[in-house]
């Protein structure tokens, strides 16, 4: 599964000595910061703490090519966590700027189902690895440069970066944030160096100085541009000519950022994780893993060994087929997600024409209404706006625009769903129940509406009011749940403390927000509905079905 899955993958000019030496020095580093037995390490023990494994692969290839694999397992009763290093260097690269390639890559596999709160946070710290790396070698994706740290850049450089931004050698996200004017600009390096510290190696990060930011935004055009502290994700493949591409690079607010840089980590590295995890390998990481098998050994020649090494070499074929096979499965298959990726841009962009017409059209009803030309139309109760792409966009949607509705709830959960091919129809549905239940609270407080959520869906006061299919509305849970300590204790979430003491309580008031082919996440919207006491409704969980008698 992709959201149990960290990868992230950049080449680098280093020679193969200085490569593998980086390599080896962090990988010691970071073993010493996970509290591992570094004097095992030192000896080329595999057994580095109980439960804990490191292999060390060391494999060369006829053409000249070196490869050093570090592979650390580590086991729990959760399941079971991989954390690879491999660095390959070529004999005689092409490209000079490419002498090396650094792949790390951290996977979860649990080891059963025990509830759907679980959620990969730290991914074994791979992270910190790769910030490391960088940290000891100079990383690269095509012409964007992947650092530790932001990338500071003046008036002089603006240029320059537009073209990284455009150039079809890049690959993976590239985040650009502006100089705030309300901040020096260290301390917003320092800032944007706390919200962007997850997305090391999975992104390219630059700051923009104050002469940067302006000419940088008057040149790249209003559409794509970033001003007052703004943070942009540049997806691969901008287009600034097209009015229309700059939607898809989603904008934090810099207010966003300074009042939570630790969520909006989680918010920044949303997409690029998801996209490193799907993304192809490059070509000269492709058969790295075949490499790195361990080959058949030679034995003495008589009539059984014979017979032996003949199986063995049998069975070598049988695996270099099937290697075969998987190589070409795994190139549909990345095809395919290339092809997602670029009718989901489509989509994007059709959905935000379609509001634009909607925006029109609500134009033109306030203006019968303001000559009493109405012939049934009502006030619009809520605002329009095309929908986010993501649920990370959609909760700092949620918070800008929404004033009755409150996400209390943790991020982590939403932003695991952005990894299922299913998540832009869950974004949409997610966002039409955000939206009906801000349109409840407004008719509760403003027009004198009496019943629940479900009864504003089934018996709606005007044609106008805004809501969602009732079959989607779930007020309570069942019998079961609310008997059965463990299943109850998982629909506890947090609320602000003017509602609970604690900060948390129970709520059992959910939305059908999905379904999966698999059958296994079928997201679903928890809230309180809190109107009578502080003219709100609080969300407390929007993520993958809870535990019920069925899971």
């Amino acid at each position: 599964m992709v959201e149990n899955r960290y990868r992230s993958i950049f080449h680098s000019p280093a020679s193969s000595a200085d490569a593998f030496q980086a390599a080896t020095g962090e990988m010691r580093a970071w073993l010493g910061w996970k509290r591992y037995d570094l004097a095992a390490f030192d000896r080329g023990d595999s057994r580095i703490a109980p439960g804990v494994v490191l292999l060390h692969i060391a494999a060369n290839s006829p053409d000249g090519a070196q490869t050093r694999n570090w592979r650390l397992l580590e086991g729990s009763g959760e399941g079971d966590w991989t954390v690879s290093l491999t660095v390959h260097a070529s004999a005689d690269p092409t490209d000079p700027k490419a002498a090396t390639w650094f792949w790390t890559e951290a996977e979860f596999v649990p080891a059963a189902i025990t509830g759907v709160h679980w959620v990969p946070r730290q991914r074994a710290g791979a992270p910190r690895l790769v910030r490391g790396l960088l940290g000891r070698v100079d990383g690269f994706d095509g012409p964007a440069r992947f650092c530790a740290e932001p990338v500071l850049v003046g008036a002089e450089r603006a240029g320059a970066l537009i073209d990284v931004l455009c150039d079809p050698g890049r690959r993976r996200p590239a985040v650009v944030a502006s100089a705030n004017p309300a901040v020096s600009l260290d301390d917003w390096l320092a800032v944007i160096a706390e919200a962007t510290r997850e997305v090391a190696g999975l992104a390219s990060v630059y700051l923009l100085d104050r002469p940067g930011t302006s000419v940088f935004s008057r040149a790249i055009g209003e559409s794509h541009a970033v001003w007052d502290g703004e943070l942009r994700t540049y997806l691969p493949d901008v287009d600034p000519a097209a009015a229309a591409d700059g939607t898809r690079h989603r904008v934090l607010s810099a207010a966003r950022i300074a009042a939570n840089p630790g969520t909006s980590a989680m918010i920044i590295s949303a997409a690029p994780r998801r996209l490193a995890a799907e993304a192809p390998l490059p070509a000269a990481l492709a058969r790295v893993s075949r490499t790195l098998l361990p080959q058949a050994s030679s034995t003495p020649d008589t009539a059984d060994v014979r017979t032996h090494r003949d199986h063995v070499e049998h069975l070598g074929r049988e695996r270099d087929l099937a290697l075969d096979w998987a190589a070409k499965q795994q190139d549909r298959v990345y095809a395919l997600l290339a092809q997602r990726e670029s009718a989901l841009a489509e989509l994007a962009e059709r959905q935000q024409q379609v509001f634009a017409f909607e925006n029109q059209v609500r134009a033109l009803r306030r203006r019968l209404i303001a000559t009493g030309n109405d012939d049934g139309a009502n006030r619009p109760t809520d605002a329009q706006a095309a929908p986010p792409g993501e649920f990370a966009e959609l909760i700092d949607w949620v918070e800008q625009n929404l004033p009755r509705v409150s996400f209390t709830g943790d991020i982590a959960y939403p932003l695991e769903l952005d990894a299922s091919p299913e998540a832009p129809t869950w974004v949409r549905n997610s966002w039409e129940a955000f939206r009906a239940l801000e349109s409840y609270a407004e008719g509760r407080q403003d027009s004198g509406f009496r019943g629940d959520f479900k009864a504003w869906c089934e018996r709606p006061p005007s044609p106008d009011a805004y809501i969602i299919s009732p079959g989607k509305v779930r007020p309570r849970e069942s019998a079961t749940v609310r008997n059965k300590q463990k299943l109850w204790q998982e629909r506890i979430f947090p609320v602000p403390r003017e509602i609970e003491a604690s900060g948390r309580t129970y709520m059992e008031a959910h939305l059908v927000i999905g379904a999966s082919s698999g059958g296994q996440i079928n997201p679903r919207l928890y809230y309180l509905d809190a109107i009578t006491r502080t003219g709100k409704v609080y969300v407390g969980y929007l993520g993958r079905h809870l535990t019920n008698t069925l899971s």
